[in-house]
């Protein structure tokens, strides 16, 4: 039916969330549409890797989640997260972050780490083309960490091959009253070698604020 004219149309609320991930199963996504949509719904191949996935495998890389994902493989440049799709080299890093272009960098090379990524969007082949220049094998689409309205703290601890330590942090939160600020802090401090002896040390620290206009 057509509004009567002056009348108000309300629409609902473009929010992407968690609520819908159960498990491993990630109900929607937003990486190959650029909305909000169902993943039945896309007509392409798309997998979502999600928070919970990710840690449950030790993700710290690149890497240590592609390889779960058939058609990724990782290129020459392994420690800078360059990346092949469907046999294209999908450029050097990781490609996309929050849906804009991965520009950033490290001594000259892409900051390849997981310490601030809470889910993963593989969009395979020519559906790519929604985010502009891109590989015929398809992009990768990063979603960052957010501020939570609930309590949250997280400390991790690794140690591995090749001389790795590695610490981190995860805090986030509600501020005030909790209804309309919220805020997040995600440090990181790694020290180590690469496999053929080069340097792997990194730092990392992304303090972020959140505010939901009208209230949570």
């Amino acid at each position: 039916a057509t509004p009567a004219d002056g009348a108000v149309v309300k629409m609902s609320p473009f929010r992407v969330d968690r609520s819908r991930d159960h498990g491993y199963s990630t109900a929607n996504e937003i990486g190959a549409s650029r909305v909000n949509i169902p993943l039945a719904n896309v007509p392409g191949s798309t997998v979502v890797l999600n928070e919970e996935f990710l840690k449950d495998v030790g993700a710290l890389t690149t890497n240590d989640a592609f390889r779960y994902v058939s058609g990724v493989n990782a290129s020459n440049l392994v420690y800078n997260g360059q990346v092949a799709l469907r046999g294209f080299q999908a450029g050097d890093g990781i490609g996309y972050v929050d849906g804009l272009p991965a520009n950033i960098s490290l001594n000259g090379a892409a900051m390849n780490d997981f310490v601030n990524i809470e889910r993963v969007e593989i969009i395979k082949g020519p559906n790519g083309v929604l985010y502009g220049s891109h590989t015929p094998g398809g992009v990768i689409d990063m979603i960052t960490k957010t501020p939570r309205f609930r309590p949250f703290a997280e400390l991790t601890l690794v140690a591995g091959s090749w001389d790795l330590l590695r610490e981190s942090l995860d805090v986030s939160g509600p501020l005030g009253n909790g209804q309309k600020f919220a805020y997040r802090f995600v440090q990181m401090e790694q020290s180590g070698e690469t496999y053929n002896h080069g340097v792997n040390d990194k730092r990392f620290l992304a303090p972020s604020f959140t505010w939901a206009i009208g209230g949570h």
